[in-house]
């Protein structure tokens, strides 16, 4: 008789939370338009009369995809309202990029990265140096972003939004009424005609970690921030190759979720913990060599054709990440103490 072990994968600490599904926090009185993201288009498919302005309730990156696709149907950026209670940092899509046409930028991207950890005093200090160096995006230059999710955009989205200068700091909003809203931070007035456009649900938050293998329960977790797909792989390869949870969770750290800039080093020197713990471990190695979910086989595979330049930087990463291990540790333990 053949006997399967069973065990629960519990998923639930990154269950997402979006616009058409979630509880709003703030309240609407009679007469207020209100749609989520996914409806909008049907303000053009039905008989209700084409809104006059449109209030974007939220400052994360559905927010800044509702408005580019308003401005690309035509709509005008001073017909548009942008509710933000924190501006957020951004990563350059142009960094990101795969291939050898974009490997000038990706490697760039991550080796400024290290670069800067291993000196800076603050998280916010990262995000400036590497917006100086054109990884990093904030739409108003005039005010510190005080939050990161690691959302992706590219400078052409950027300078579309750039156009909506009617940015409104209240705070958090409560409650809606026609043509006024109220904030925990004050209140704003906006045209009695408006469509408002909820893009408040948290996709992603912020909560304590656990072991990931704990007897039969698997608790999901995220081992390479913000790789979900490739942190599920990695973790269903340690099941199916490792015997003991003492085994499988030395070779697993995982890994918060960021909220604000001051997060960025804890989650920087988890994730180059876990790569560590990766290189350092043939069976985990030979596995990513394969795999398209891991973006760093990705660089390799570009590096043949790509000048010495790029490759010499790309060969400086790895040392400059073990450089900077000792500051960022530095960093986490000073915000913990802070909170």
């Amino acid at each position: 008789r053949l006997t399967t072990p069973r065990k629960l994968v519990d998923s639930s600490a990154w269950t997402a939370s979006v616009p058409a599904t979630h509880k709003r926090k703030f309240e609407i009185a009679d007469g207020v338009r209100l749609t989520t993201p996914g409806k909008l288009p049907e303000e053009w498919l039905t008989d209700a009369e084409v809104p006059g302005h449109y209030v974007i309730m939220g400052g994360g990156k559905t927010g800044m995809d509702v408005g580019v696709w308003l401005m690309n149907m035509g709509v005008e950026a001073s017909n548009i309202s942008w509710v933000r209670p924190r501006e957020t940092w951004m990563i350059n899509r142009a960094s990101t990029q795969p291939g050898s046409k974009f490997a000038s930028n990706s490697v760039g991207w991550q080796l400024e990265q290290v670069r800067i950890a291993a000196t800076a005093t603050s998280g916010d200090e990262i995000f400036l140096h590497l917006e100086r160096h054109g990884h990093m995006i904030r739409l108003d230059q005039s005010r510190l972003p005080s939050k990161f999710h690691y959302p992706t955009i590219s400078q052409g989205e950027v300078d579309l939004l750039r156009q909506i200068e009617h940015v409104i700091t209240i705070g958090r909003v409560n409650l809606i009424e026609s043509g006024m809203m109220h904030g925990l931070e004050g209140d704003a007035e906006v045209p009695a005609d408006s469509l408002f456009i909820d893009c408040t649900a948290t996709a992603t938050k912020r909560s304590t970690v656990s072991p990931i293998w704990e007897g039969d329960r698997i608790t999901l977790g995220i081992l390479s921030l913000p790789l979900v797909c490739l942190s599920a792989s990695v973790a269903g390869f340690i099941e199916a190759t490792f015997d003991t949870d003492e085994e499988k969770n030395a070779l697993a750290i995982p890994i918060q979720m960021t909220d604000t800039p001051a997060d960025y080093p804890q989650a920087m020197l988890s994730n180059a913990m876990n790569r560590m713990l990766w290189a350092g471990n043939p069976a985990i190695t030979n596995f990513l060599n394969t795999s398209r979910l891991d973006p760093a086989q990705r660089m390799k595979n570009a590096m043949a054709d790509v000048n010495e330049n790029i490759q010499h930087d790309a060969g400086q990463i790895r040392p400059a990440t073990i450089a900077a291990i000792p500051n960022l540790k530095k960093l986490v333990a000073e915000t913990k103490t802070v909170a």
